[in-house]
């Protein structure tokens, strides 16, 4: 079992509550370009838990 399994139960659910994150659009194009010129690995099967 997981943490959260065996975690207490408090009787009420967790409240999710959307935000905004400020980002400079150059980081955004800099982070575009770092991705675009990345080179992933191709033909390598995932690892996947079972």
């Amino acid at each position: 079992m997981s943490k959260i399994e065996n975690a207490p139960q408090t009787g009420t659910p967790p409240t999710i509550h959307p935000f905004h994150v400020n980002v400079p659009e150059v980081e955004i194009s800099e982070l575009k370009r770092r991705l675009e010129a990345t080179r992933w690995l191709v033909g390598i099967p995932a690892h996947r838990d079972q």
